[in-house]
């Protein structure tokens, strides 16, 4: 007979659900049952309806969302038409920009399903359990960097099978034009 160690924290059936659930997506499956725990009381559940905006581009990215129930349609506005980027379902994290202080959202987050049912993490809780918690935070930031490199991977895969239809090239120096520019500036005398 195996002994159980009394002092060991126990977890209810709703939390232990809600850690099953989350290790599932890839931002999360780094964490252990007590740094979920960590986590676990600033999760709210919120259902959306369809056509309701998660959040728009551009928005202040104040929260991470994690799709539980349903299908949210991730867009792009483009001059007067919103190209659709791909749809989130289950266990999908939306908006992980809000791990990083002062971002903002890069898409449109649209319910496309009759409803869905969405965790949300405010961006407050999150900031402050990364004070409490530095181990936590190198872990999910190093999930984080994973998740975007995967992401630039796929981008650059997506452009050699479709070489010539965007300029990928111009898009990334300016990008890097951009972030040199502001290293430039943050460093004058």
């Amino acid at each position: 007979m195996k002994l159980r160690n009394p002092f060991k924290k126990t977890y209810s059936a709703a939390e232990r659900n809600l850690f099953r659930f989350l290790r599932r997506s890839q931002l999360f499956s780094c964490l252990d049952e007590a740094e979920l725990a960590e986590l676990y009381p600033y999760f709210y559940h919120r259902t959306f309806k369809k056509n309701e905006v998660i959040f728009f581009r551009e928005d202040p990215a104040q929260a991470v969302y994690i799709v539980r129930e349903g299908r949210v349609e991730l867009n792009i506005d483009i001059q007067d038409t919103f190209e659709v980027l791909a749809y989130a379902e289950e266990g999908i994290t939306l908006g992980s920009e809000a791990f990083l202080p002062k971002k903002r959202r890069l898409y449109n987050a649209i319910v496309a399903s009759e409803e869905a049912q969405i965790l949300v993490l405010p961006q407050v809780n999150i900031l402050e359990v990364f004070r409490r918690e530095t181990a936590m935070k190198a872990k999910l930031m190093e999930a984080l960097a994973s998740m975007y490199a995967d992401n630039t991977g796929h981008i650059f895969n997506a452009y050699r099978n479709v070489f010539g239809f965007f300029d990928l090239g111009k898009a990334y120096m300016y990008s890097f034009q951009k972030r040199t520019q502001k290293e430039e500036d943050e460093h004058e005398y």
